[in-house]
């Protein structure tokens, strides 16, 4: 005959209701690890920045590094300024280069038009040309005016004044010569 155990429908029910706690248990223990190493890494790493910020801080706050930052201020501002300075020469160059009336070609045609006996001391070009120079007899003064007038670079050629050394052997003399309006535009 066999035996019949009325209870083991409850026995069994009771066994699967502690394994549920078993199960809960354990996933609520895992849940709680879980967030506590969670919190402990966020700890660490939240340590590990706050150091590596105060490091870097204490790297900033150098006296080494504010003098260089100074250095380095003290150079840009020279390199602004030389820049603005390339800036403004650049700008007289191009100015000068349109409105340059010193070119090889009138230097030629001065230079070609000096008599033998002439020579210069002081040439000054600016909105007309100004010689200053020795010649050894009047004639060859008069020569080089008469030279400069027939050259076609000049609108006006005068002589305005000449003067002898005591000797009476040399003469000094200014001349003024202003620039024709045409060779000024073939020049640019």
């Amino acid at each position: 005959m066999r035996d019949y155990n009325f209870f083991e429908a409850f026995y069994e029910e009771k066994k699967s209701s502690s394994l549920k706690f078993v199960y809960v248990g354990i996933i609520a223990t895992m849940i709680v690890g879980a967030m506590v190493v969670g919190h402990l890494y966020t700890v660490f790493k939240i340590n590990s920045l706050e150091n590596e910020v105060a490091s870097k801080e204490k790297i900033l706050n150098s006296k080494e590094l504010k003098t260089a930052a100074q250095k380095m201020d003290i150079a840009q501002k020279k390199l602004n300024l030389l820049n603005n300075y390339y800036d403004a020469v650049e700008e007289v160059n191009k100015i000068t280069m349109k409105s340059d009336r010193i070119k090889t070609a009138l230097i030629k045609k001065v230079s070609n038009q000096v008599p033998k006996e002439v020579s210069f001391q002081v040439m000054n070009i600016s909105d007309n040309v100004t010689i200053q120079g020795t010649a050894a007899n009047r004639t060859s003064i008069a020569e080089f005016e008469h030279n400069l007038k027939t050259c076609g670079v000049f609108d006006d050629v005068h002589v305005s004044n000449i003067t002898s050394s005591e000797e009476g052997t040399q003469y000094s003399f200014n001349i003024i010569c202003s620039f024709k309006e045409e060779s000024v535009n073939e020049s640019n």
